[in-house]
């Protein structure tokens, strides 16, 4: 500091008076803004920080950068930014040549004791934006997370992965919760099997869109205790139990505790060992109240086994409300027991199915076939002759858990995987979560690996795969098998064709995927082999 002495003149040359002038300025100009000076944390190897741990106390407009790499690490994140406009941003950064960021919490102590999260990473501060980062192996016995927020408001978690955790995502205590164009697969223990899930949230406001949430292996892909969801234009598949539970908490004995389902593909799978019924149940399993209406709107519902049961209000002050919507693959379109709280209408349901009480039979379309391009394969795009080509209803709204009325004519559809793009809007809507004609980017080959065998150690599978694919941005697709678990070695016949045979090193359950790739993107699907003596 500079003292002056008293009676000293001050003298100041112009240039440096207009650039003070500048400087405040701007200064006033960027805090008009709302967005305030944050640093900036290099994390990995080479890096200031080499690793998580070591970055100091965040706050408001701070960026943690976390380089390629795996980090078997895990932490509790309890600082918090400012507001939504100067959160504490944590962004996942590729290298070059290299993939995502790698959040490995294997081996470490996720019991939520002594000061420890229990999660690989556990979001206990306010305002957090989470991107472009990958989670997997939290495991304590039952319910360690990829991602816990807890008593947190307002957190995005956008482009993450989140596979092999006793709980794929949860959350209480918690308000503005968003998780979009992310993917959450393959979370369960069999040490808590039925009750770990993919999703398993609570708290106030959530919203899930452009998401593949599926292969809930000991529970369901989606299940929420929180007081208002959207669920926004997501594909949902194959768990084990069931697809979407929207059930009781304290949260939901208050008016409004509704749910908006809007634009999603959900499908079960055929050969569930868990709950071989449950597809989406609105309503409580604690004997609680669900004071509140699901919303189903726009939706392509598949049933893997005719014995599924799309819906079910199972609290006595629940309701559901079903507009726009494909129901495919089983009759019973709600589960008895519950007709009375459950209303439709333009809806498309199989031929032999009764119309439920509650739906409008004038505008309920009963067929055969829905149209779909090639339902093997999964490809739940319409056909240009489509019977749920323009038949849908623009008349369709919501009501949010403010009590607010909204009306709505999707707007997006998701794309495989963990995308979105326009809908095509030319007044007329379709049926079901996809609008015929609508032009798509490239998308990956449609795959199936065949279905499920048991087999003789001494015989072998013969293995019956197919794919289709879009011809984008090449018209050849090259296709391998390969093995992703089993107690034993696999031999392929021929790896690269789509039907070949496998031979087994000896018996045990083994899980088989086929991939095709056209080069610039690749899918895959997963056959189980039983291999007797």
């Amino acid at each position: 500091m500079i003292k002056l002495l008293e009676g000293q003149a001050i003298i100041q040359r112009p240039e440096r008076i207009l650039k003070a002038t500048l400087l405040v300025a701007f200064i006033c100009l960027f805090n008009l803004s709302g967005v305030s000076w944050g640093a900036t944390y290099e994390v990995g190897p080479g890096q200031p920080y080499p690793t998580i741990g070591s970055v100091p106390p965040l706050g408001g407009g701070d960026v943690v950068k976390i380089h390629s790499g795996t980090y078997n690490e895990v932490k509790k994140w309890t600082d918090s930014g400012t507001d939504e406009k100067n959160p504490i941003t944590l962004r996942g950064v590729v290298d070059p040549g290299k993939s995502r960021p790698i959040i490995d919490a294997a081996g470490q102590n996720v019991t939520g004791k002594s000061g420890t999260p229990r999660a690989a990473w556990e979001i206990q501060g306010n305002f957090y934006v989470i991107e472009n980062l990958e989670f997997k192996n939290a495991r304590n016995g039952n319910n360690g997370a990829g991602i816990r927020v807890l008593f947190a408001n307002t957190t995005t978690v956008r482009n993450c992965k989140i596979t092999y955790c006793d709980m794929g995502m949860m959350s209480s205590s918690n308000d503005k919760l968003l998780v979009e164009n992310s993917e959450v697969a393959f979370n369960g223990t069999s040490r808590f099997n039925g009750y770990s899930h993919n999703f398993y949230l609570g708290g106030g406001n959530t919203t899930v869109q452009f998401c593949y949430i599926h292969d809930a292996l000991y529970g369901q892909n989606f299940k929420t205790r929180g007081h208002y969801t959207n669920l926004l234009y997501n594909y949902i598949a194959d768990s084990n139990e069931g697809e979407v539970g929207p059930v009781d908490a304290t949260e939901t004995a208050v008016p409004n505790s509704n749910m908006a389902m809007i634009g999603n593909l959900v499908i079960s799978k055929p050969d569930r060992t868990g709950n071989t019924t449950k597809f989406i149940d609105f309503g409580q399993d604690s004997g609680g109240s669900h004071n509140g209406t699901l919303y189903l709107i726009n939706n392509t519902l598949i049933a893997g086994s005719p014995k599924i049961g799309f819906l079910s209000a199972s609290a006595t002050d629940s309701f559901i409300v079903a507009v726009n919507n494909i129901f495919y693959g089983s009759n019973t379109i709600v589960q008895a027991g519950f007709e009375s709280r459950v209303s439709g209408n333009d809806n498309w349901i199989p031929q032999s199915a009764t119309i439920p009480p509650g739906f409008d039979s004038a505008s309920t379309i009963r067929g055969s076939d829905p149209g779909f391009v090639d339902a093997l394969l999964r490809d739940y795009y319409l056909t240009s002759t489509s019977p749920c080509r323009n038949q849908g209803s623009n008349s369709t709204r919501y009501v949010d858990g403010g009590g607010f009325a909204h009306s709505v004519v999707p707007d997006f559809e998701y794309v495989r995987h963990v995308n979105n793009a326009p809908r095509l809007s030319d007044g007329l809507l379709d049926i079901g979560a996809f609008e015929d004609g609508n032009p798509l980017p490239n998308q990956p080959p449609f795959v199936s690996a065949g279905p499920d065998q048991t087999v003789p150690v001494a015989t072998g599978a013969n293995l019956s795969g197919a794919f289709r694919d879009d011809g984008l941005p090449d018209p050849r697709v090259t296709v391998a098998w390969s093995i992703t678990s089993g107690p034993g070695t696999v031999t392929f016949g021929d790896p690269n064709a789509t039907d070949t045979r496998a031979n087994f090193s000896r018996k045990g359950t083994y899980v088989l995927r086929l991939t095709a790739d056209d080069s610039a993107l690749s899918d895959f699907d997963e056959v189980t082999i039983v291999v007797t003596r």
